[in-house]
Formats: structure tokens, sequence, C-alpha cells
């Protein structure tokens, strides 16, 4: 009987051991915090092909808990307050400006995707060559 019980608990430990994923997916859940823009999506003209590139101006994003959006470029010493964002879905931010140009500027929607190692895509824009940008949440 001991025989039986040693065999039948080292196929139930392999069977729980072989069942559990050892693939841990770290993609971030949340935009709370700040984030540092690593690659571009675009094209260098008019119709050229799109394709990713790398960056270093050390461009970055914060989103607070409160709502609030704030962005600093590397030229500039302090955050600035851009406006405030909304998720609407798994895929999709709603962004209203602070101090739009036009005081009629609609808010805009923006699609975007999470992913493994802490990245987010965010795009499709349309101004200076750039369609997507994608950040990578700072730790």
């Amino acid at each position: 009987m001991k025989i039986v019980t040693l065999i039948l608990s080292t196929f139930l430990i392999i069977l729980i051991d072989c069942s559990c994923s050892k693939n841990v997916d770290n993609r971030v859940t949340t935009f709370i915090g700040k984030w540092t823009l690593t690659e571009v999506y675009g094209n260098d003209y008019w119709g050229g092909p799109a394709y990713w590139k790398n960056v270093d101006d050390n461009t970055k994003i914060e989103f607070t808990t409160d709502g609030k959006y704030f962005k600093k470029y590397a030229t500039d010493s302090i955050y600035s307050f851009i406006g405030t964002y909304q998720i609407l879905s798994d895929s999709t931010i709603q962004f209203k400006q602070a101090n739009p140009v036009n005081p009629s500027y609609p808010d805009y929607v923006l699609n975007y995707t999470l992913s493994k190692g802490s990245y987010m895509t965010w795009g499709i824009f349309g101004y200076e060559g750039i369609i997507k940008e994608k950040y990578k949440l700072d730790k």
C-alpha cells in the first residue's frame, strides 16, 4: 500500500507541476505612472514606407490616479499638464485637452495596446510622419 501511495503522490506532484504555466506575462495592466517614449512608427516622407525607429530624446508622459495626463520633452525641466484622460475600453483611451488652440476642438480617442515588458503602444496619429508611439513604463 505504501508503494501505491508513493506512486500516486509522485504522479500527482508531477501533474500539478506540469500543469502550471511557467510563462509569466508581465504585461502592464494600468496607465498610472510615468512612461518613456522608446520608439515611433512612421515614415520619412509623404507616402514613404512606415517603419519602427528608436528615439532617444527622453520624452516622457505621466498618467495620475485622478485622471490627469502630463508630458515632458527632453528640453523641459518639469512635466506640463496636457489634459485629462478616460479609459473607454481595453483598447481605447479618450483625451480632453486642457488648453486647446481651438476652443471647439473635440476630445480625441486613441487606440492602445499594452504588451509584455511593460510597453504601451498608441496611435493612430497623422502628424509629422508619426503614426504610432511606443512607451515603456518607468520602474
